[in-house]
């Protein structure tokens, strides 16, 4: 984990100055098991590491190079799981889920616009009856009156 890594980097920071040499670097990477690179292939991996030219590695560097790798890592293994069939069998499901959770949402609405049309049409054939009695009453009424 990262904090194993920064623990063994000040372990092997014998100066306590939040850097490693090549030398302190060198026997880090020995007693992590990397024993079989040469003095220039630690001379490499240290100016690698090193983005602030500093000749040395700080726990900084090698925190921002541990994160690298560990996002690195998680996408290829997400795109790992992009190729298992039973996560492609998985999406699958979730997107039909999704289809027909957007076809239902859908046809509920329009399903609320037609019963709304229909009030309305109700009311205005209400209105129109209520109109049209109010017509025939008053008709009814001066018809009375002569």
């Amino acid at each position: 984990t990262e904090m194993d890594l920064v623990r063994g980097f000040q372990e092997f920071d014998e100066d306590d100055s939040g850097c490693m040499d090549l030398r302190e670097f060198n026997s880090w990477m020995f007693a992590v098991g990397i024993d079989t690179l040469s003095v220039e292939d630690i001379s490499f991996v240290v100016e690698a590491l090193d983005d602030d030219r500093s000749g040395n590695v700080e726990i900084r560097e090698l925190v921002q190079m541990y994160r690298r790798f560990s996002r690195e890592k998680m996408q290829n293994a997400e795109e790992e799981d992009e190729m298992d069939p039973s996560f492609l069998l998985k999406e699958k499901d979730t997107l039909i889920d999704a289809e027909m959770n957007d076809a239902a949402n859908e046809a509920a609405a329009e399903a609320a616009a037609a019963r709304k049309r229909m009030e309305d049409r109700k009311a205005i054939k209400a209105a129109a009856a209520a109109a049209e009695e109010k017509g025939k009453k008053k008709k009814k009424d001066r018809g009375r009156r002569r």
